[in-house]
């Protein structure tokens, strides 16, 4: 994508025409939206910015950086286009693409319009403080895909999402986090991650589980889409809390 007829008659562009149509249908073999996810972005990312980059392969209409309650980026973009062939050659050109100090991650969004609450697993376990009432995530926006959220407890309260990525992508590329918070911004002690595959969440689970993160033993478990979260060592529930 990005790429112009440089013919010098009406032959020639007739062909580059041709052949920018058939590669836009083999990119958009298996797409079913023209709505595509952009993770990893760094926080300081623009809509214009965002559009600069994606504007090479298409007409865009829509362009968005969702945001926290603080107003901060949630380090994800939505891209729409005006046809699904190319948003298939944005997904093929532009994944993995460098964008600042990260590598962007590019895929069909399938996000339902509406965050959905996270459901926690049941069970006790200690440390409680960790209603399903309270436990709304403001990722619902963009669902990791299966197998690649992981929640993070028993966080310390002056944690941000750039302590929980410098500290989780140990075990592997993360495509998102944010640390959940009450409505005055006061961290509630835990956050989830969202690594690019499921290999990358299991080996956060397997090294980090119990590690320290500013002074506190942090709890890591699977978080699963229909609820039940898979926690390190047996039970279920608990791991809330962070602070003191």
């Amino acid at each position: 994508c990005g790429v112009g007829a440089g013919g010098t008659s009406v032959t020639h562009a007739l062909l580059s025409t041709s052949r920018t149509n058939t590669t836009e249908r083999k990119m958009a073999e298996g797409m079913t939206t023209t709505r595509l996810y952009v993770g990893n972005i760094p926080w300081s990312t623009t809509i214009d910015e965002l559009r600069g980059i994606f504007a090479q392969c298409g007409t865009i209409t829509l362009v968005d950086i969702p945001t926290g309650r603080q107003g901060r980026s949630r380090g994800y973009g939505i891209v729409e286009y005006s046809s699904i062939g190319e948003a298939g050659a944005a997904v093929q050109t532009l994944d993995g693409h460098a964008l600042g100090d990260r590598n962007i991650t590019v895929r069909e969004d399938k996000a339902p319009t509406k965050s959905a609450p996270i459901k926690s697993g049941g069970g006790g376990g200690g440390g409680g403080g960790n209603s399903n009432a309270n436990r709304v995530s403001t990722l619902g926006d963009a669902p990791a895909a299966d197998g690649c959220r992981c929640y993070i407890g028993n966080l310390a309260w002056e944690t941000t999402e750039e302590h929980l990525i410098a500290h989780c992508s140990q075990a592997g590329p993360i495509v998102q986090s944010e640390v959940a918070r009450q409505p005055g911004g006061r961290s509630k002690g835990w956050g989830l991650v969202d690594y690019e595959s499921p290999a990358s969440a299991e080996a956060a689970i397997t090294s980090l589980h119990n590690s320290e993160l500013q002074g506190r033993s942090i709890i890591i478990r699977l978080e699963r889409a229909g609820g039940g979260a898979k926690s390190p060592g047996g039970g279920g529930g608990g791991g809330g809390g962070g602070g003191g």
